[in-house]
């Protein structure tokens, strides 16, 4: 609890720094640590509109507005705060389970950095690189280990508590019917611009666009996680926590 005692004592004495050294903490923390920064945040007026924008701009997750004391010390009432509950997705009990169940095994678990890289391979080198090593249509996973093993399993198994704006997932209807979903929505003059889930650039013209939604969800299915078998999960972990930068 040391960084956040120290992060507690900055917002006192200097609102407008702390609230930025609560979100550069917010980045890398696991759930329970994400909602004590949170609380200790929202505790002022400026910290409460500091997260507010966090989470509009997809910089904090929106799974933090749970909490109860967070929604009361921002405001139950205030429109900002119902516009984003009234995105919460359900949460899923067999998500939480699988996540404290992991968590509880990887300890004692016979773990293999050789099998680890297999299992990455098998499960992950799709969508995601580490060390120039497989695609790009998901997060960059160089350095990844400074995240621990608490937030490197939510990340996981709970892959939409916590995603970059970049990897969120916008779906375009278009006036013909066709649909296209992917990532890094973006105009270039008079075109949109996207990746689809296959790594593709993507370009439909606005006038095209019958409908365009953009989801805080992330594009890995909360299913895949939980596929993996749980020696496959240890020894992915053991692999990802030491595949530090420069590694």
């Amino acid at each position: 609890n040391g960084d956040l005692v120290a992060v507690e004592a900055i917002l006192v004495i200097d609102p407008e720094r702390g609230s930025d050294a609560t979100l550069n903490a917010l980045v890398l923390a696991p759930a329970t640590r994400q909602t004590k920064l949170a609380k200790a945040l929202s505790a002022s007026a400026l910290g409460s509109v500091t997260l507010l924008d966090a989470i509009e701009a997809g910089r904090a997750p929106l799974e933090l507005l749970r909490d109860s004391l967070v929604r009361q010390r921002i405001g139950e009432k205030n429109p900002r705060v119902l516009a984003l509950t009234s995105q919460l997705p359900d949460q899923s009990d067999e998500t939480l389970r699988l996540i404290k169940e992991r968590r509880a095994g990887f300890a004692g678990a016979d773990r293999s950095f050789e099998r680890g890289q297999v299992a990455f391979r098998n499960y992950c080198s799709v969508c995601h690189r580490i060390d120039g090593e497989g695609g790009a249509i998901g997060p960059n996973l160089d350095g990844v280990s400074v995240r621990g093993v608490d937030r490197l399993l939510e990340d996981i198994l709970d892959p939409s508590r916590n995603v970059d704006p970049t990897f969120t997932v916008t779906t375009i209807r278009a006036v013909d019917g066709g649909v296209i979903s992917g990532m890094g929505a973006r105009v270039e003059g008079s075109e949109i611009v996207l990746i689809d889930t296959s790594g593709q650039l993507q370009r439909i013209s606005e006038v095209d666009v019958l409908e365009q939604v953009h989801s805080r969800s992330s594009l890995m299915p909360a299913a895949l996680g939980a596929q993996i078998a749980s020696g496959d999960m240890y020894d992915l972990l053991e692999f990802l926590l030491a595949k530090r930068v420069g590694n």
